[in-house]
C-alpha cells in the first residue's frame, strides 16, 4: 500500500505539473499577444478575479461516492472576460480570485489547491485561444462571436472535466464511478447554459457598462435552481442507497456474508479506508466481535474485541446520535482504539435493537482528495445504522423463533422450514435421516 500510494502520488504530482507548464507555454507563447475585441466596455482584471472569487464563494457541491464535484456560475465571468477584457489578464483574474477564496475560506491541501489553480489556469488559456482562433478580435461581437464563444468554454469545460476525472481516479486508485462521469457530463451542460446567460448580458454590457447590474437576477435564479436539483439529487442517492442496504440485510442467508456485503456498499458510498461494525455482547459473559472491510480486500468476521475497546466505543454514541471524531481529540481509550485500527478521523453510530445497544458502527478516513466527513455524512450513516440494527434485531428474533432456548439447537419451526424449501426446489430431491437417540 505504501509503494502503491507513492507511486500515485508522485502521477498526481506529474499530472498538475504538467497542467501547469502547459498553461504557462500557452500563455507565454500564445494568448500574451493576444489583443482584446473592440467594444466601448473594457473590464479591469480586478474586477474579474472578484467575479470569480464570488463563484467560487458560492459554489454547490455535489458528492458522488463521497467525492466531492462542484458546480458554480464560473463561466458568467469568463465570458465576459473573454469579451470585454485583455486576454492576458483573464487568465491572470481566473487564478488570483479563486485562489483567495481557497486559501482563506476553505484551507484547501496544497496538492488539490495546486491542481485547482492549475486547472483552472489551463481552462482560460484554452478557452482564450479557441474563441480568437474561431473568431478573430477584428470581428464585431455578434452571432459569430457567440458561437466562437459556446465552442470555446465547452473545450474548456471539457478539458477540466477530464483533469477532474483523472486527478480523481490518481488520488483514490481506482476508475472513477460511471455516476461521477455522468456528474461530469451534466457539469458540461451546466457550462453551457451559463455561457448562453453571459453571453446575452456581454452584448448588453459591450453597449454600456451600467447594465451589468442586470445580470444578477438569472445568476441567483441559476444559482438557486442547480442548488434545488443536487439537493434533491442527493435526497434520492441516500433513499437507494439506504434501500439496497435493506435488501441486503433482509435476504435471510448468512448473517456473517450480509454483515460483509453491508460494509462493502458502506464502504464504495461514503469513499473511507475501512468500514466496521462491533457487536456488543448481549447476554452476561460474552465478549464483543467485530467484522470489518478495509482496503485491497482486507476484512474480518467476527473478531473479538478488547473489553476496555468496547466500552469506549459504546460510551460515545450510548447516549447520543451518530458522533464525528478526531484520534487527537477524544478519551485515551477510544484514542487507543482508533490507533490500532489506523484511523485520525471517523465516524461514529449505535446501532440499536428493540431493547438495546446491539452494536457499533465505525467509518475510518476518507480515500483519496476528498473532502472530511460532513453533517450530510452524518446524517446518512445515522440512518444507515438505524436500518442495520433493526435488520439484526428481526435476524435474532427470528434466530429465536428457530432454535431451543434451552440448547441453542434447531427446533421444529426451522426443521419445517428447511424441508419445504427443499421441496419446492424445481429439481434434485429432498431427503429426510431421522435420528433416535
Amino acid at each position: 500500500m505504501g509503494r502503491l500510494g507513492r507511486l500515485r502520488r508522485s502521477t498526481l504530482a506529474a499530472l498538475i505539473a504538467a497542467t501547469s507548464v502547459a498553461a504557462f507555454a500557452l500563455w507565454f507563447g500564445i494568448v500574451r499577444d493576444l489583443v482584446p475585441y473592440e467594444s466601448g466596455v473594457a473590464i479591469p482584471w480586478w474586477a474579474l478575479a472578484a467575479g470569480f472569487a464570488c463563484t467560487e464563494l458560492f459554489v454547490i457541491h455535489a458528492r458522488v461516492r463521497g467525492s466531492a464535484h462542484s458546480l458554480s456560475l464560473s463561466e458568467l465571468p469568463l465570458v465576459l472576460g473573454l469579451l470585454l477584457a485583455e486576454p492576458s489578464e483573464l487568465v491572470l483574474a481566473m487564478v488570483v480570485g479563486p485562489a483567495v477564496v481557497l486559501l482563506w475560506t476553505r484551507g484547501q491541501g496544497p496538492v488539490r489547491l495546486f491542481f485547482n489553480l492549475a486547472q483552472f489556469a489551463l481552462t482560460a488559456t484554452l478557452a482564450t485561444i479557441v474563441l480568437h482562433a474561431i473568431a478573430p478580435p477584428q470581428d464585431t461581437i455578434g452571432p459569430l462571436v457567440w458561437g466562437a464563444t459556446f465552442v470555446a468554454v465547452f473545450a474548456a469545460s471539457l478539458t477540466g472535466a477530464v483533469l477532474v476525472f483523472c486527478a480523481i481516479g490518481l488520488s483514490e486508485g481506482s476508475i472513477p464511478s460511471k455516476r461521477l462521469a455522468g456528474m461530469l457530463g451534466a457539469d458540461l451542460l451546466v457550462a453551457l447554459t451559463n455561457t448562453s446567460v453571459a453571453l446575452s448580458g456581454a452584448t448588453i454590457v459591450a453597449n454600456d457598462l451600467r447594465a451589468s447590474w442586470l445580470l444578477i437576477p438569472p445568476a441567483a435564479i441559476l444559482l438557486l435552481a442547480y442548488r434545488a436539483w443536487v439537493s434533491e439529487r442527493a435526497k434520492h442517492q441516500s433513499l437507494e442507497f439506504l434501500y439496497g442496504v435493506t435488501r441486503t440485510l433482509s435476504r435471510g442467508g448468512d448473517l456473517e456474508g450480509e454483515l460483509l456485503d453491508l460494509l462493502r456498499r458502506t464502504r464504495s458510498s461514503f469513499r473511507v479506508r475501512t468500514a466496521e461494525l462491533v457487536l456488543l455482547p448481549g447476554e452476561p459473559g460474552d465478549g464483543a466481535v467485530r467484522t470489518a472491510r478495509g482496503a485491497d480486500g482486507y476484512e474480518e468476521v467476527m473478531v473479538p474485541v478488547a473489553h476496555a475497546s468496547a466500552a469506549a466505543l459504546r460510551s460515545v454514541v450510548e447516549h447520543d446520535g451518530a458522533v464525528r471524531v478526531e484520534r487527537g481529540d477524544c478519551e485515551p481509550a477510544l484514542q487507543r482504539y482508533l490507533e490500532d485500527r489506523g484511523i485520525e478521523q471517523a465516524l461514529i453510530a449505535p446501532v440499536r435493537g428493540e431493547t438495546r445497544l446491539a452494536g457499533v458502527m465505525v467509518l475510518g478516513d476518507r480515500i483519496g482528495a476528498t473532502d472530511p466527513f460532513t453533517d450530510e455524512d452524518l446524517r446518512l450513516f445515522e440512518a444507515l445504522a438505524a436500518h442495520a440494527g433493526l435488520s439484526l434485531e428481526l435476524d435474532r428474533l427470528e434466530r429465536q423463533a428457530q432454535s431451543d432456548p434451552l440448547t441453542g439447537l434447531a427446533n421444529r419451526t426451522l426443521f419445517l422450514s428447511r424441508v419445504e424449501a427443499s421441496l419446492e426446489r424445481g429439481s434434485g430431491m429432498a431427503t429426510v435421516l431421522f435420528l433416535d437417540l
